[in-house]
């Protein structure tokens, strides 16, 4: 079916890859701030290009805003892949291969360049912020440790990252325009975004393993 256009898949793809060009220049050019803003610009560009609707495009602009506000560079994270194709075969309970195989594009993979220890980052978009029993149903991120680790590929934790679509009038209408109201009250950062850090056992792992 066609992507419905201003639609949440259309907002989720639009965010991915603002994200995809963001991460791509911090791990060609850790750090830089305006190479990485640059070619976040290049992507924003290239949506009027294809036709995205202006009020679409602000709103991209204005979630990639707040998250460098949020987050910054990352600088405490060695970027290892962004947009990572991989695939291994399901393996049935005895542990030989099942016949089915699991294809997956993990958004980015990191490293703390404290601790050493790798991550998995995938990055959601939607109206609201996830709560604890949205996160309990995400087997996606469990999937993703379980292909790295077959792959040799030790995987401490995966974290959730969100960010919220909907913007109030307070984040629309500023403070000192002529439309706004002592009512319209802007979102703050937290309100707006959230990174989730989850980790299964490796009983778990199996679990979701077998259910798939």
């Amino acid at each position: 079916a066609p992507v419905r256009p201003g639609g949440a898949l259309d907002k989720g793809n639009l965010w991915h890859e603002v994200m995809e060009a963001w991460y791509k220049a911090l791990m060609a050019k850790p750090g830089d701030i305006v190479n990485a803003l640059e070619a976040v610009g290049t992507v924003l560009d290239s949506f009027k290009d294809r036709g995205v609707e202006p009020e679409l495009i602000q709103l991209i602009a204005w979630m990639h805003e707040g998250y460098v506000q949020t987050y910054g560079t990352d600088d405490d994270w060695e970027i290892l892949a962004v947009e990572h194709m991989m695939q291994q075969p399901l393996r049935l309970p005895g542990g030989e291969p099942s016949g089915f195989i699991l294809k997956a594009k993990i958004d980015i993979v990191v490293r703390n360049k404290r601790t050493g220890l790798i991550s998995v980052v995938d990055h959601k978009s939607g109206g609201n912020l996830p709560t604890d029993k949205d996160l309990e149903f995400e087997d996606q991120f469990a999937l993703y440790e379980l292909l790295l680790n077959r792959a040799g590929v030790k995987v401490f934790n995966t974290i959730h990252s969100a960010a919220r679509t909907r913007m109030n009038k307070g984040d629309l209408i500023p403070p000192g325009h002529p439309d706004h109201k002592s009512t319209m009250k802007a979102q703050t950062l937290e309100d707006r975004f959230l990174r989730s850090y989850m980790k299964r056992t490796p009983n778990e792992l199996l679990m979701v393993e077998r259910e798939t």
